[in-house]
């Protein structure tokens, strides 16, 4: 039994070997063919960049039926038969390769391409705590941790002034140096007017007194505050 072992770089297919049996001083030779199959060539593409924030993205190689492998690579979900995807959030910030194997059915020679992928961190952003107004006031909303800002009302830049008439929620878009954007919201909340009730008698004696209590109101103004024992309490009024 003998073993021949065989090289040769595509395209040359195949080779042929000589072999000879020797018997009682005679011999007989004859030429052996040797197939030498070519080494699959698959590819791929991917993005060269990719922000961590972003959705997965299809892997797709050629020749078609190979595996992906690297970090990052799990199974297509969206649908049945859907091909194998790229995480970024599951490879997290980096630089990564992912390898495609492919190996022929009909040959059994494998192949492999790779790639790198470098995957892109967002910035940490902050659109401000959530604020109360009261209608027809004004509130300011500074946003911070970025380049450049854009707001869901059109208004760019970092520190912005509204007034809403109702409750609404504003949405900042910040993006990084990289180019990485990522969200944040900040809630104004728009408080109703109150309603001042005043009760207590109206009708008083020259150099009397009444007692006027103010509801509805946390703090309270009288104004003018000529006669009044305390323009600033919400209860007991002197007049005179």
């Amino acid at each position: 039994i003998y073993q021949v072992e065989m090289t040769a770089p595509i395209p040359i297919l195949e080779n042929r070997v000589r072999w000879a049996v020797f018997c009682d001083g005679g011999f007989v030779n004859e030429n052996v063919l040797v197939v030498v199959n070519p080494i699959p060539v698959p590819a791929f593409t991917i993005p060269a960049t990719i922000c961590v924030n972003q959705s997965s993205v299809d892997l797709l190689g050629t020749p078609g039926g190979g595996t992906f492998s690297g970090p990052g690579v799990v199974a297509g979900t969206r649908c049945n038969g859907c091909p194998p995807v790229f995480e970024p959030s599951l490879a997290g910030v980096g630089i990564h390769t992912i390898v495609y194997t492919y190996t022929d059915p009909s040959t059994g020679c494998s192949g492999t391409a790779s790639q790198s992928i470098e995957v892109l961190g967002v910035p940490t952003v902050s659109a401000g705590l959530d604020q109360n107004i009261c209608s027809g006031q004004s509130a300011i909303l500074t946003a911070s941790g970025g380049s450049s800002y854009l707001w869901s009302n059109g208004a760019t830049g970092s520190s912005i002034s509204v007034s809403p008439s109702s409750t609404t929620v504003y949405t900042v878009s910040v993006s990084g140096a990289n180019g990485c954007t990522v969200t944040d919201d900040v809630v104004v909340t728009v408080l109703p007017s109150p309603t001042a009730q005043v009760s207590g008698s109206r009708q008083i004696c020259p150099n009397g007194t009444t007692q006027l209590t103010v509801s509805g109101f946390n703090t309270v103004v009288w104004s003018p505050s000529t006669g009044i024992n305390d323009p600033t309490t919400l209860s007991y009024r002197d007049w005179e």
